[in-house]
Order: structure tokens, then sequence, then C-alpha cells
């Protein structure tokens, strides 16, 4: 008996440091992959030649409901080129057909569009597509554009494609891109001159 209770006193200590072992090493695997996929999703709306800094960690929260579509903090990461204010991403929700819509748009300090990219919807399978799959052409409208934009779909005047029978999506969608792109290209400095976080 006193020989099955030195064993057990001598494994579980061994147990516990190859458990905290192996959480560590989870981890850590973890966090590099977490930080890979936003690397990943950071180039798909900004292009890495156009900052030089680490925009993942030179990063502020902005609260504006009217501006990125939601009650919570939004993100807003810094790129930043030659120590000069290159661009933004931040996030932002557009209210769809099926629900919230949750995009990334990266806003350069010119106040063209980077890029758009959706991270989150409900859309109905055949319709989320067209903006969903790959980062979607139809996305990639936005691309450049600025104040100048006709930021509506053509059903409305604008220059951006509706989807075949559905406005409600793309409307919300070219609604959300414009006010992102107002709200940064307006407060730009302030912006860039809030605290990391």
């Amino acid at each position: 008996m006193r020989s099955g209770v030195r064993a057990l006193a001598v494994a579980l200590p061994a147990c516990a440091a190859l458990l905290a072992i192996a959480t560590w090493a989870t981890h850590a695997r973890i966090e590099r992959e977490a930080h890979r996929h936003a690397l990943a999703l950071l180039a798909s709306v900004l292009p890495p030649d156009a900052y030089d800094n680490d925009p993942l960690a030179d990063r502020t929260a902005v609260t504006q409901p009217d501006a990125f579509g939601t009650r919570e903090p939004a993100n807003v990461l810094r790129g930043r080129l030659g120590g000069k204010p290159s661009a933004v991403v931040v996030d932002a929700v557009a209210q769809g057909y099926a629900g919230p819509i949750r995009l990334v748009v990266g806003v350069r300090y010119d106040g063209g569009v980077a890029g758009v990219r959706i991270v989150e919807h409900a859309e109905t399978p055949g319709l989320g597509d067209a903006f969903a799959t790959d980062g979607g052409a139809w996305l990639a409208r936005f691309r450049d554009r600025g104040a100048d934009a006709r930021w509506a779909v053509k059903k409305d005047d604008g220059d951006f494609d509706q989807f075949a029978g559905a406005t409600i999506t793309p409307r919300a969608i070219v609604a959300a891109v414009r006010k992102a792109r107002e709200y940064c290209t307006a407060n730009r400095d302030a912006l860039f001159a809030a605290p990391e976080k």
C-alpha cells in the first residue's frame, strides 16, 4: 500500500508538469495561428507595402455606433509608413437581410478605400457567395473609392451592383463601408493620436 502511495506521490507531480508543458506548447501554437490569421485578414484589406510598422500592435478602439454599426468598441489598426500615418483598418457591422454582417474596412490616410473583407455573415448560401468567397469580386469594387464615389447600389443611381433579386444586403454593405470611410477620413488625426491598446 505504501509503495502505491509513493508511486502516486511521484506520478502526480510528473503528470502535472507534463500537463503544464502541453498547455504552454498548445497555447503558444494557438497564439501563433491567431496572429497568422490576423495578418492574412489584414493583408486582404491593406497591402503590405502600405505600412512598415505592426498594425496588430499599433491599435486602438473606438465606440461610434453611427460610424461602425455596433455599440461595441470597434478595433482600429493603424498602418504607418516611414513613421507617418498611411492607413487604418477598422471593424464595422452592416445589417443585412439575414442579420448582422461583420466586415473589416481598410481606409488610406488620403480617404480612399484600401479594401473590404466580410468576416462573418448569415446570408443565404448563394447570395453570400457574391461577397464572401475569397473576398469576392464584388468587394473589389470598393477599392480606391473615395468621397467622389456614388455610395449606393446602381438601382439607387450609385456605383455598386446589387445582387439578382436582392438589394437589402448590398445596400447595407455599401452604407457600412461609406460610413466607416467617412468617419476614418474625418477623424484620421485623432485616430492616429490615440494611445495604443
